[in-house]
């Protein structure tokens, strides 16, 4: 399979001028540039056809790859081909092969309704009449629009206007789709239609997803790869399930019972937490015998109800985070 993205030791070092410190009065206009790494010989792949998650804490260096994979920004050094297109050098010609769709950054235009914008889409990216048709109907049918394409932006909910700017987005059958938030300030109902939407445009167009989210949901539900980027630099690259298994070092165990002197005496040697009244939490390091734990648990009969869980992908991601200095 061929890569859609291809990054080779990719650094971006920004000059930062600032007023010179203890400067008299007639200085200071008088600067000091200062250079910031906002990204550093960063190196990572994406195939054709994949949903990728791209996430890291505030300041960690994401939105400067974005803009790189854009070519709004030129890089300091390294390389990057993005659709075999250099980016910064040919973004006239990337720009009619990619989307951004940016949650909180709005192509519609306010006072129109989102038809006009579609019809604006049409002539900027030149699309045929036939392929423009085919398109919106396939899209406009997808995302549910029918029932308020024609009213003004301004009067559409969050949730109806992001499902616009989806359609805006894939008009002209892009390969590559940045999404950065996608689904911000959305309710539950919504973001969860939204993951099913980008799956299955995946699936039916082969159309590349590269996915910025704060929300770790987002990622798992969506992502088949997942890059983690903190402090400028790459800190892991790969799946989700390698990710759990490298770094899921812990299970648990949550109880629902009644009788906790039994529960305590039939554990004696096991730290149990208790959350409430009936609720309890066994913490195990994955070296811990947990098929010994849980027979003692079941041997509670009917006293006990138990379920078993790994750490969750949001644990796991935060744990990341602060051991590489969030």
């Amino acid at each position: 399979m061929m890569n859609a993205i291809e990054v080779h030791d990719l650094t971006k070092v920004y000059s930062v001028k600032t007023r010179k410190k203890n400067a008299r009065w007639f200085s200071a206009f008088q600067s000091e540039t200062h250079h910031v790494t906002a990204v550093k010989e960063i190196n990572f792949s994406i195939p054709e056809k994949a949903i990728v998650g791209l996430i890291g804490p505030n300041g960690a260096g994401k939105s400067t790859v974005i803009k790189m994979l854009c070519g709004i920004l030129h890089p300091t050094s390294g390389s990057i081909k993005v659709l075999n297109y250099i980016p910064h050098a040919q973004r006239q010609r990337l720009n009619k092969n990619i989307s951004t769709i940016f949650g909180q950054k709005p192509q519609l235009w306010y006072h129109l309704p989102p038809t006009e914008t579609f019809e604006v889409m049409k002539h900027l990216y030149q699309i045929d009449l036939k392929t423009f048709t085919d398109n919106y109907q396939y899209l406009r049918e997808m995302l549910d629009i029918g029932a308020f394409e024609d009213k003004p932006v301004r009067k559409l909910s969050l949730g109806q206007r992001i499902r616009c700017e989806i359609v805006a987005s894939l008009l002209h059958d892009p390969k590559l789709v940045l999404m950065d938030e996608p689904t911000i300030g959305l309710d539950l109902v919504t973001k969860i239609a939204i993951r099913q939407i980008v799956k299955k445009i995946n699936q039916e167009k082969n159309t590349t997803f590269v996915i910025t989210s704060h929300d770790i949901n987002d990622i798992e539900k969506m992502c088949e790869q997942l890059i983690v980027i903190n402090s400028g630099t790459i800190v892991f690259n790969g799946d989700i399930n390698t990710l759990k298994e490298n770094y899921a070092t812990h299970k648990y165990i949550h109880i629902i019972t009644d009788d906790r002197d039994t529960l305590v005496n039939s554990l004696p040697t096991i730290p149990i937490e208790q959350k409430s009244t009936n609720e309890f939490v066994i913490r195990l390091d994955k070296q811990d015998h947990l098929d010994t734990v849980v027979t003692q648990l079941m041997q509670l009969d009917e006293k006990a109800v138990f379920t078993v869980h790994e750490s969750n992908l949001e644990d796991i991601i935060h744990k990341i985070y602060v051991s590489n200095g969030e």
